[in-house]
């Protein structure tokens, strides 16, 4: 793994005392990169990234990022980009001025706005949708857009909501082929909640996988299966099929989960 970038100790979170979310989680993430939480519905996956995002405060436990508590007032906070299930345009501005908006949040300065909008649109294939209104674009090109304002920015970190599933396969695809190329250019640190074996097989270094409710670390995969990868690439396959079957017997039980195993 690269050096430690983000670190996770003992992160215990809810949103009442009686009813614990993500209880007791620890793990460490490189600087770039590319993780993938995995879990059944209701395991604490999105309470996970707001939690790394600063949003919702923990209430045992610390995040550090290159050793500062992003929840002590004293640090200096890690700029991140966040792509969530729902694109979250505005609709009554224009794709452009919408990434415009992120760009003023995070300080960047006007005269620079114009060719970081067009790089990003262009490199996410939706660059002849720099004017168009949210409202007139397909779930796809909402998507695209919504990733490249959280680019845009230049994030020490993107946090991504299970950002595809809403969008039929095929589209989905595509976007997981776009995102990777774009994470390979820029070497951004990426954690992405996803329900799916299959897209997180095929998108990350190691998987975070979480038991059923309350959300612990069940297990961690390495995705020791080369890039560029395909779809139908057999030894993603086999080790999806293998993890499926785990998961079945996990996910279809209460009570706690199994210790924390490595697989490879």
């Amino acid at each position: 793994m690269s050096e430690k970038y983000v670190e996770v100790h003992n992160l215990t979170t809810w949103y009442d005392p009686a009813v614990p979310i993500l209880e007791d989680v620890s793990f460490e993430i490189g600087s770039g990169e590319f993780i993938c939480v995995l879990g059944p519905s209701g395991c604490g996956k999105s309470t996970l990234l707001a939690t790394l995002s600063g949003l919702k405060p923990p209430q045992a436990g610390r995040i550090l990022v290159d050793g500062e508590d992003i929840y002590d007032r004293q640090a200096s906070l890690p700029r991140l980009g966040y792509v969530f299930q729902d694109h979250r345009l505005l609709p009554w501005r224009t794709v452009s001025q919408n990434i415009s908006l992120a760009l003023d949040a995070a300080g960047v300065a006007s005269e620079e706005h114009e060719d970081i909008i067009r790089t990003y649109l262009d490199a996410l294939q939706i660059g002849s949708f720099h004017d168009a209104w949210p409202l007139n674009l397909s779930g796809g090109q909402r998507q695209r857009a919504s990733i490249a304002r959280a680019m845009a920015i230049d994030p020490d970190y993107l946090l991504m909501d299970e950002p595809f599933s809403t969008l039929d396969e095929l589209t989905a695809r595509e976007l997981r082929d776009e995102l990777l190329r774009i994470w390979e250019a820029s070497g951004k640190t990426i954690v992405f909640v996803t329900h799916s074996v299959h897209e997180a097989m095929f998108l990350a270094d190691r998987i975070f996988v979480l038991s059923t409710y309350p959300g612990r670390l069940y297990r961690t995969i390495d995705v020791n299966v080369p890039r560029v990868r395909s779809h139908e690439d057999v030894d993603l396959a086999k080790l999806e099929a293998s993890v499926i079957e785990d998961l079945l017997v996990e996910w279809g039980q209460k009570g706690a989960p199994a210790p924390e195993r490595e697989s490879t």
